[in-house]
């Protein structure tokens, strides 16, 4: 699992820091619990073709999901 961290702030008139540490911190607890969908789902994708193709479809999405994380920038 990828760990974002916080890249440098820059000023952001209009946009208040503490929603947007918020919503951040609340994506990367949304980001860990799909680890846990991901490994039920690559166990029961052993048996279940159907299973595989919605590992792979969650899995694309954490990963951009993850992506988008670690380009958030922090306003302070």
């Amino acid at each position: 699992m990828t760990i974002a961290t916080q890249p440098q702030a820059i000023p952001t008139p209009g946009i208040d820091s503490a929603v947007i540490l918020q919503g951040y911190e609340q994506l990367q607890k949304v980001s860990a619990g799909m680890n846990g969908v991901l490994a039920l789902l690559e166990q029961q994708s052993e048996t279940s073709e159907a299973s595989f193709s919605v590992y792979c479809l969650v899995d694309c999405l954490k990963g951009q999901m993850e992506q988008a994380l670690e380009r958030t920038v922090f306003v302070h």
